[in-house]
C-alpha cells in the first residue's frame, strides 16, 4: 500500500482495524477496573471508619460552607474565606 495513494476502501479498512483495537483496549481496561472498584466500594466504609451520621455531618458542613461563600454577610464570608485560605493558601 502506497501511503500517498491510499484509496477510500483502504482508509476505511484502516479505520475499522484501529477502531476495533481501540474498542478492545477500552473494554479490557473497563473489565480490569470494574472488579477492583466494586470490591473497594464495600470495604471503603470499614477502612475509613465512616458511618452514615458522619457522612451526613460532613455533607452538612460542606453545604454550610458553600452557603457562606455565596453570602453577602461579610462575617459569614470572612469565616469561610480564612478557613479556605488556611487550607489551600499554603499549597500555592
Amino acid at each position: 500500500m502506497d501511503p500517498e495513494n491510499v484509496t477510500n476502501a483502504e482508509m476505511e479498512n484502516q479505520f475499522r482495524e484501529r477502531n476495533s483495537h481501540l474498542k478492545n483496549d477500552m473494554n479490557s481496561i473497563v473489565n480490569s477496573v470494574e472488579p477492583m472498584s466494586t470490591s473497594s466500594i464495600h470495604s471503603a466504609a470499614s477502612i475509613t471508619g465512616t458511618t452514615n451520621r458522619r457522612r451526613s455531618s460532613m455533607m452538612h458542613s460542606a453545604m454550610e460552607d458553600i452557603q457562606a461563600m455565596h453570602s453577602r454577610d461579610p462575617d459569614r464570608f470572612g469565616t469561610i474565606a480564612s478557613k479556605y485560605d488556611d487550607s489551600f493558601g499554603n499549597a500555592l
